[in-house]
């Protein structure tokens, strides 16, 4: 049977996956995550200065 994840191992997915700007929902799709644990990621990261928001013309996106 598989295991869950650890918070190391999600944040270090996260980062990995953010090495070039993202959308939200890309994030959330591609480490398989909920939108509710996207979201407490996200704003944990963004509040410590580890990830940045960006914004284009057109959509947020966050990056390193």
């Amino acid at each position: 049977m598989g295991s869950k994840r650890g918070t190391l191992q999600v944040v270090s997915d996260i980062l990995t996956f953010c090495s070039e700007p993202r959308c939200k929902t890309w994030i959330m799709y591609g480490n398989n995550m909920s939108y509710r644990m996207t979201r407490f990621y996200l704003k944990e990261l963004i509040s410590r200065g580890i990830l940045v928001k960006k914004w284009s013309a057109f959509k947020d996106g966050f990056g390193l």
